[in-house]
């Protein structure tokens, strides 16, 4: 814990799932006992990495993580990011979008069980932070007191989101492809993954002529069991 005398941080806090599964959560909160109102950001792309959102027309550069939060912890607000399951410092399997409703409800509860908040949670985030507040708004959790969903937060993957009126999104697999390339939970590297990618150029799979030789590389990756039988 570092406690600066104007916030307090608290890295990879393991909240645990009801299933087991341990999900790493940076706080920053206001020094004191509160009780404070906490923000909530879930993500699958590190909760330590800048967000896209967090830039504008005049400044290009996102801004940190950390300075969102301490931007809200001034106004008296607590602040809490979290890795998805099975994404950097977060145990357990990731599959998209498949546990964000219970894991987003279980880490509702665990933050109102703190000391230090007052019981409501709003939620935020861009894409696919949107998705996850979502998922876990369907399930109703007590003490959730707004949501702000940017840029994302379907409510039927089937007809605009996985496929598109039954027709599959090819870049659901660009995307499965791109984050098979990020760290293990606990952020280790995946060396063998850098080496296939390298046999499929970027946007293969949005050019017309992906057939053939192309086709049977991407069947033959270690992300073709979220990909394969789509192609």
């Amino acid at each position: 814990m570092t406690d600066t005398g104007e916030i307090v941080i608290e890295r990879d806090l393991m909240m645990q799932a009801r299933d087991g599964v341990r999900l790493a959560t940076d706080v920053y909160r206001p020094p004191g006992p509160g009780p404070f109102p906490i923000l909530l950001e879930r993500t699958p792309y590190d909760k330590s990495a800048p967000s896209r959102s967090e830039r504008t027309a005049a400044v290009a550069r996102p801004r940190s993580r950390a300075e969102v939060a301490a931007y809200f912890v001034r106004n008296g607000y607590a602040v809490a990011y979290q890795d998805c399951r099975g994404r950097y410092h977060s145990g357990g399997r990731f599959t998209k979008y498949l546990s964000e409703a219970e894991d987003g409800f279980d880490t509702l509860i665990w933050l109102q069980r703190q000391p230090w908040c007052n019981g409501r949670v709003g939620t935020f985030g861009l894409s696919y932070a949107a998705h996850a507040q979502a998922a876990l708004g369907c399930l109703d959790p007590p003490g959730l007191a707004a949501q702000f969903l940017d840029c994302g937060g379907f409510s039927n993957a089937y007809r605009s989101g996985i496929r598109h009126g039954g027709a599959f999104d090819l870049k659901q697999a660009t995307w499965a492809y791109r984050n098979a390339l990020g760290p293990r939970p606990g952020g280790q590297s995946r060396p063998g993954i850098a080496r296939h990618w390298r046999l499929v150029p970027p946007n293969a799979l949005a050019q017309r002529g992906f057939t053939g030789q192309r086709r049977s590389r991407i069947r033959g990756l270690p992300v073709r069991a979220m990909v394969a039988r789509r192609l």
